[in-house]
């Protein structure tokens, strides 16, 4: 009886890291993220999502504002619109994802 519960603890416990590994092995892997619901302090969102393609480099934003922050910025820009997509490239820098590459420096001299 003893010699059985053991086997079976240590099956459980095999199992248990084969699915933590593979997990884990996945994740190493992964080439586009997705991330819903973002939360933005100045702004209400209906929907407000991130998807993050680090095999093409871009950053995609789909987005649907609320009725009051959609009202909010149609007073000051006709060009607003309620549901929109925008499309960046992300640049890889010393193992960092930036979204924004500003060279200053090389804007100065051209």
């Amino acid at each position: 009886m003893l010699i059985n519960m053991t086997k079976n603890r240590l099956l459980i416990r095999i199992l248990c890291a084969l699915f933590i590994f593979f997990n884990f092995f996945t994740l190493g892997h992964t080439e586009i993220m997705i991330l819903e619901d973002c939360k933005n302090l100045r702004d209400s969102f209906i929907k407000n999502e991130y998807i993050l393609d680090l095999e093409k480099l871009l950053m995609t934003r789909n987005y649907i504002y609320d009725g009051k922050t959609y009202k909010k910025y149609r007073i000051t820009d006709l060009s607003i619109k309620k549901k929109n997509s925008i499309v960046r490239f992300i640049y890889k820098e010393d193992n960092l994802f930036l979204l924004i590459k500003l060279d200053i420096l090389n804007f100065i001299l051209n």
